[in-house]
């Protein structure tokens, strides 16, 4: 599989503009309960709208109408992506929700690398890359969309 940086699909982690909280509440208060963005959407419900953005760019670049979760992953499978984000959560001493969370974000991130088209979402996208390549969780947005920026958590040192 090719690098997901190569090709400037992804902005440089140095690009990301990012807030990070340290506290494991304050995450968890960003990933599940905040409704900052316009129209009232939580991050959740934001991240559902790229993977659905990225999901259509994939399908076109495959030239079918449908493709599935597999078409998004592959060469991985979902198991190797499951065990992924299992292993991510626990380095990062995170809750039983979050692999299902981080499963999400890798299908997202791994779509990008497949249809590397510009869009609304980039920032985004670039940001949730970035925050993994520093070993840190994307846990929601700060302020209004798109002008804010991505949240990450870092565990506490």
């Amino acid at each position: 599989m090719r690098e997901l940086g190569a090709g400037r699909v992804f902005g440089t982690a140095s690009s990301a503009r990012a807030r990070v909280v340290h506290d494991p509440a304050e995450a968890w208060s960003y990933a599940f309960s905040r409704e900052d963005l316009e129209d009232g959407e939580d991050w959740v419900q934001l991240r559902g709208h790229a993977l659905a953005e990225r999901w259509s760019l994939c399908a076109a670049d495959l030239g079918r109408e449908l493709v599935t979760s597999h078409d998004l992953i592959a060469p991985l499978s979902s198991r190797e992506v499951d065990t992924i984000a299992r292993q991510i959560a626990s380095r990062l001493a995170l809750g039983r929700e979050y692999p299902e969370e981080i499963f999400t974000d890798l299908k997202l991130i791994l779509a990008t690398s497949k249809a590397p088209r510009p869009s609304a979402f980039s920032p985004m996208i670039d940001g949730m890359f970035a925050a993994y390549q520093r070993g840190a969780y994307p846990c929601g947005w700060a302020g209004r969309w798109p002008e804010g920026e991505i949240v990450w958590f870092v565990p506490p040192a």
